[in-house]
């Protein structure tokens, strides 16, 4: 990096030589090199923090420089949240540092390298894993360190609004990683006993320190002295085990149910989550997906517009989380799980808005990878669009229908964009009819279809529906004027 002495040379020429850095960014993107990103990155963080400590940066100029840099951390993120999440911590180091007697640190450029540390991380766990293949407890404190020291920087902050707000993000982050079954109870037993200690020399009473008292009162120990820090479920999974114990006496006792809860997953389905859990660490896919398939059809055998149980709310949430890992290894697993998981509820009379809004969000974003991809599930798709703009369209309970209509729509209408306008009007046609024969109200997709069949035209002896795509006639194999 620059000295004190080259940083205040560049005094006259701060702009060029930042663009320079800029450009080698750039460059580094270009170059797909996302190692080649994060030095850049981390040469260019470290300028504008300490050209801006020695006066020759104006508050302006750092606004807009602070954002360039955001924006391109952004790309990273994109690309490999696991590198952007080392970059953001580079820059949190950067920003920590006080040498030469140097001013503090502008406390926004580091609210922007916290912001990052706590946007990637779990992320960045999570593409290591999918590196890896698996995950050891043990490599868990590579993303939990950083979090952990994000926190004991910004608890003492407490006049200033923005360093305050994102203290609370890391700590909802921190305790959100904290408790994931990656990270051991008496691991986290050790991590939280360090935050405390680290934040009482600072100020007992600052809020990092209070949340770490909480947290430890309800620590359970060991015969041993030692502490463990258990979550809700794996209390659950050991006071099973305990009635299992008083129950079975000194017979074998099956463990697979304890497993199940510690997940999340209800202990009726404790058989199907084994499968599941032993496919993926085997990286068979195949019976990930037939597994994922047959706890869908056990949830959905077990669902109502009743209120749910919360071991079928849980259980529900393993399955979502499970499904987009399994989507995330293989799209085509993820669709084809996708593709089975909608027709079923196509099947099953009766089931919630729940259920189905849940499994429409995971089939979304996997359709859409499918279509990127490969064009030959363009026409799997386009039905799978249909039928989730046909069922969200009657929602009346979810929260979340506009956005899960407006994204099936969106799919949908980019189909009718490459189809003649003559198919066009025969496909709206289709929902025309579907919504002629319900009873019950569908306003999503009635403005849907309003908004297209009131432009439809003659074409020749038949009707079209004319778009904005018709006038690219190059990219189409039809004349506009035909059908």
């Amino acid at each position: 990096m620059y000295t004190k002495e080259a940083i205040l040379s560049f005094s006259n020429e701060i702009g060029s030589v930042l663009n320079d850095l800029s450009q080698k960014v750039e460059l580094a993107f270009e170059a797909e090199s996302a190692g080649g990103c994060k030095y850049a990155l981390g040469k260019y963080l470290y300028l504008i923090r300490y050209a801006h400590a020695y006066g020759i940066v104006s508050d302006d100029e750092l606004d807009h420089r602070r954002q360039d840099w955001v924006q391109y951390m952004t790309r990273l993120s994109e690309v490999s949240p696991n590198v952007a999440f080392f970059a953001a911590y580079d820059a949190f180091q950067i920003c920590a540092r006080n040498e030469n007697g140097l001013v503090p640190c502008h406390h926004l450029i580091a609210n922007d390298a916290c912001n990052h540390i706590i946007h990637n991380a779990r992320a960045a766990l999570y593409a290591h894993e999918r590196y890896a293949g698996f995950f050891q407890m043990e490599q868990a404190g590579i993303y939990i360190i950083p979090l952990m020291n994000v926190l004991t920087v910004l608890a003492p902050h407490q006049d200033s609004s923005d360093l305050q707000n994102t203290f609370f993000e890391a700590l909802t982050k921190f305790e959100d990683m904290l408790f994931d079954a990656a990270i051991h109870p008496l691991r986290r037993y050790e991590i939280i006993s360090i935050l405390k200690k680290e934040a009482e020399k600072k100020d007992p009473s600052n809020p990092l320190s209070i949340r770490m008292n909480e947290i430890l009162t309800e620590a359970k120990y060991l015969p041993d002295g030692r502490g463990l820090i258990l979550h809700d479920l794996e209390t659950q999974a050991d006071e099973l085990g305990a009635e299992s114990k008083h129950f079975y006496g000194k017979q074998i006792v099956n463990i697979q149910s304890a497993f199940a809860v510690r997940a999340g997953v209800s202990g009726l389905y404790a058989q199907t989550y084994a499968r599941i859990d032993s496919a993926l660490k085997n990286k068979n896919f195949d019976d990930a997906e037939s597994g994922l398939f047959e706890l869908f059809k056990k949830l959905l055998e077990k669902d109502s517009d009743i209120k749910p149980s919360e071991g079928h709310i849980s259980t529900l949430s393993y399955w979502l989380e499970t499904a987009s890992h399994l989507q995330s290894i293989s799209g085509v697993k993820g669709f084809h799980l996708a593709e089975q998981c909608i027709k079923a509820v196509e099947e099953q009379n009766g089931c919630s808005e729940h259920i189905q809004a849940s499994v429409y969000g995971f089939a979304l974003p996997a359709i859409l990878d499918m279509e990127i991809h490969d064009s030959q599930f363009e026409h799997r798709a386009v039905e799978l669009y249909k039928i989730i703009m046909k069922r969200s369209s009657e929602f009346v309970k979810s929260k979340n229908t506009d956005d899960i209509f407006e994204c099936a729509a969106i799919g949908f209408r980019q189909f009718l964009g490459t189809i003649s306008p003559v198919a066009r009007y025969r496909e709206m046609l289709e929902f025309e009819n579907w919504l002629a024969s319900r009873d019950v109200e569908s306003p999503y997709l009635q403005d849907f279809v309003d908004d297209l069949m009131n432009a439809r035209e003659l074409y020749g002896n038949d009707w079209g529906i004319a778009l904005e795509e018709d006038e690219s006639a190059s990219v189409h194999n039809f004349s506009p004027n035909q059908p």
